[in-house]
């Protein structure tokens, strides 16, 4: 019982900052659509908008929680924004960075989904998936071995 409190209190708190990024990430998925749509170049995004949602959401709650943050709450408000926000701008760069960096230490699933209109002899519906899972194994103190494996899964619709 109280694992399931414990998980509904922490649901509660990532709700409103993760729809918040959520929101601003998939206004910019659209935008960059519309970009792209225009010159007749697709653009998957979704789904990358809501896990960086997700992951932004859960960094900023976490620092939020440390008690550092609130150095200046006892001066006036102009400074404790400018020294959080300068926080969280290098946490979330610093979390970047590593989702940036293939030979870092996260395990990462970058996935890719398409949806293709017209495919094959039989203009049918066609959905593909990628997942393509970076998983690192470190093998010594300087050295880590990273495993790359690719997954496809096409599902068509046959009229």
């Amino acid at each position: 019982m109280k694992l399931l409190k414990k998980i509904k209190i922490e649901f509660l708190h990532l709700l409103p900052i993760t729809t918040f990024f959520f929101i601003g990430f998939t206004l910019i998925v659209i935008t960059e659509r519309l970009n792209l749509h225009e010159h007749g170049m697709p653009l998957t995004g979704f789904g990358v908008a809501a896990i960086g949602a997700l992951l932004v959401g859960k960094v900023v709650l976490i620092t939020d929680s440390l008690s550092f943050m609130y150095k200046f709450s006892n001066r006036p408000l102009v400074f404790n924004i400018v020294w959080q926000s300068s926080i969280y701008f290098l946490v979330t760069s610093a979390l970047a960075m590593k989702l940036q960096n293939s030979v870092s230490n996260l395990f990462i699933v970058p996935f890719q989904n398409n949806w293709d209109f017209g495919a094959g002899s039989a203009n049918a519906l066609q959905y593909k998936v990628n997942l393509q899972p970076v998983i690192p194994f470190s093998i010594g103190e300087d050295w880590n071995l990273i495993a790359r494996t690719f997954f496809r899964s096409v599902m068509r619709n046959r009229q």
